[in-house]
């Protein structure tokens, strides 16, 4: 689930002046399934996780991180709140809050992040490539998780490329490692 990142200031949300141009540096994009949080261990915070009926209901739905809701609004719950991603984009409510997550490593400072559903079926952006990360975890060996997950994706598409790698998943409290 690799991030695009966006600018903090092009972020709006209803009723609030917009963040000073070139202040509060950038935000990571993700787009993700409903079982994302649960299963990197990423806590719920406020209000909820995505449900498969957001991924088919027009109406669009985002999560934000602890550190993003906090510089969005200080001191104030963001669920039930309207925010746009870039000035002229289409209101967004917000559902929930989740935990910080450290994506560039361990040591590394956290990256405010917002959360979007991955729509089922949904077409990609001119010029962007169409792809997908699959996130599993499993107590099985890697090498046979990979020759399960393999067989399944041949059984849908049997051109379909995949590339299966093992290692360390951040997390709030450290890490989760194959």
């Amino acid at each position: 689930a690799a991030a695009l990142l966006r600018l903090l200031a092009n972020i709006v949300v209803d009723g609030y002046p917009r963040t000073t141009e070139g202040t509060g540096g950038s935000v990571g994009e993700r787009s993700v399934t409903p079982s994302y949080f649960a299963t990197l261990g990423i806590p719920i915070l406020h209000g909820r996780a995505f449900e498969e009926a957001d991924r088919v209901k027009a109406d669009g739905v985002v999560v934000l991180s602890e550190s993003l809701a906090r510089a969005l609004l200080p001191h104030q719950d963001a669920v039930n709140r309207r925010v746009r991603l870039s000035p002229d984009g289409p209101w967004l409510t917000v559902i929930g809050v989740v935990g910080d997550v450290k994506n560039t490593g361990l040591t590394e400072q956290t990256t405010p992040e917002v959360y979007e559903v991955r729509k089922r079926g949904a077409a990609t952006s001119a010029g962007m490539q169409r792809h997908a990360t699959l996130i599993v975890r499993s107590s099985m060996r890697t090498d046979v998780v990979s020759e399960v997950l393999r067989n399944a994706v041949a059984t849908i598409d049997a051109k379909m490329k995949m590339r299966a790698r093992s290692g360390c998943c951040p997390t709030r409290s450290g890490s989760a490692c194959s």
